[in-house]
């Protein structure tokens, strides 16, 4: 049975079988094609950002994630997308606000915490992502040791103040 066949059985579960196998593209031009056609909901535009992410294409899941959002303003897991494109397009302090407001409609959302985590990572402020990771019965691997690596450094990595500053100005 072939992806297109697929596609009209369970778009969902085929678009996911083609990001696994690295065909993120035909999953995502497959998926557009279906919500152009009105054929899609919100799992549909989800899958669609999660495709685009994987393709590298940062704005155009940005764009969807967008999208979804103002389709579903109330849906965490939308909230959740835009956070997570946010973050992927290095807007910490919008992806950071994203995902707190997502914890706030499901304060069970995991992987909300995980990205707010990240992103504070990101932004060299380890104190910060440690709260989040102490939220967490797992905490991914690794992420607490470089937030120890963040607190025992003596002065910031000339990239991250680039990228603060950046950010903020």
């Amino acid at each position: 049975m072939g992806f297109a066949c697929l596609l009209e059985e369970d778009p969902i579960q085929a678009a996911e079988a083609m990001i696994a196998s690295g065909r993120a593209l035909d999953a995502a031009r497959a998926l557009q094609a279906r919500l152009k056609a009105g054929r899609g909901g919100l799992l549909a535009r989800l899958t669609l950002v999660k495709a685009l992410m994987a393709t590298g294409d940062a704005q155009a899941a940005l764009d969807e994630a967008r999208e979804a959002v103002s389709l579903n303003p109330q849906v965490a897991v939308a909230v959740l997308a835009l956070g997570e494109a946010l973050l992927a397009a290095d807007a910490l302090p919008t992806a950071i606000a994203e995902l707190q407001r997502a914890l706030r409609l499901d304060p069970e959302l995991t992987r909300a915490r995980e990205l707010i985590a990240l992103a504070w990572l990101k932004a060299g402020e380890a104190d910060k992502a440690l709260e989040q990771l102490r939220g967490l019965e797992n905490p991914p691997p690794g992420m607490i040791s470089a937030c120890e690596a963040i607190k025992n450094a003596t002065r910031s990595d000339p990239g991250y103040v680039r990228h603060l500053f950046d950010q903020f100005s």
